[in-house]
């Protein structure tokens, strides 16, 4: 019986299950046919070449005719051409595998792994970069795959944000992970002042934010002298001589 179970579990899971699947892919060929293929290996295996497509379809054919590439003409625009034609009328030819998007002819930034450097999308997929349609500065648009979203602060507004996605908006990244109970938009205006815990039994110097995420009572013009701060309607002369000993 015991043998008959395991038997049946091992007939009704896949043999295979990838960790991480590849997204399908449109793949084209150097005879102008296309076929949707499970990821962009499989269409290089079958000796294609992947095109971007918003929707996974071949419907209508996005390939080009045989032949037929991507040319850059002098003045930086992209035609789908001929080689003969591209040469003839004064362009640079690159090839049948390569499109007019991802534009090939004006460079742009290409993302090699957090550093970016501006490349055409042919150059920079040479050298196993990601090409992106956007610009390297002031915004480096490699980092979000490598990093934790962040507290973003647009004056006292607070979101949780990439580097990217933050500077784009004209922010100001804090790099805590956090905009609640502390809001670090807010709570770091005051720089490095006393930060008193424990009912006021320890205090040591610190930004508010910092003393927020502690629980402890913040006072923005105040210094630990050693002891934390006392109240104005609760001081007396013996306090006040005992803050300077």
């Amino acid at each position: 019986m015991g043998r008959f179970v395991l038997l049946l579990l091992a007939l009704s899971v896949p043999a295979f299950v990838s960790a991480n699947p590849q997204p399908m892919a449109v793949c084209c060929f150097s005879d102008g046919h296309c076929t949707v293929e499970e990821g962009e290996d499989a269409c290089l295996r079958a000796g294609g070449f992947v095109v971007p497509r918003v929707e996974w379809t071949c419907e209508p054919n996005p390939c080009p005719a045989p032949g037929f590439g991507g040319c850059c003409r002098s003045d930086g625009t992209c035609e789908t051409v001929e080689e003969a034609t591209c040469v003839d009328e004064g362009g640079t030819w690159h090839g049948p595998s390569v499109f007019c998007y991802p534009d090939p002819c004006n460079p742009r930034a290409c993302c090699l792994s957090v550093s970016c450097v501006v490349a055409t999308y042919p150059v920079c997929h040479a050298q196993g970069g990601e090409w992106t349609d956007t610009e390297c500065v002031p915004c480096n648009p490699c980092t979000s795959e490598y990093e934790e979203p962040s507290a973003c602060c647009s004056g006292e507004s607070c979101v949780i944000r990439f580097a990217y996605g933050c500077c784009l908006d004209g922010g100001t990244l804090q790099y805590v992970s956090t905009c609640a109970p502390c809001n670090p938009c807010v709570l770091n205006t005051h720089g490095r002042h006393a930060c008193c815990i424990d009912s006021g039994a320890q205090c040591f110097m610190t930004a508010e934010f910092d003393c927020c995420g502690r629980g402890g009572m913040f006072y923005p013009t105040e210094l630990c002298l050693p002891a934390c701060p006392v109240p104005v309607d609760q001081l007396t002369w013996g306090r006040i001589k005992a803050n300077y000993r």
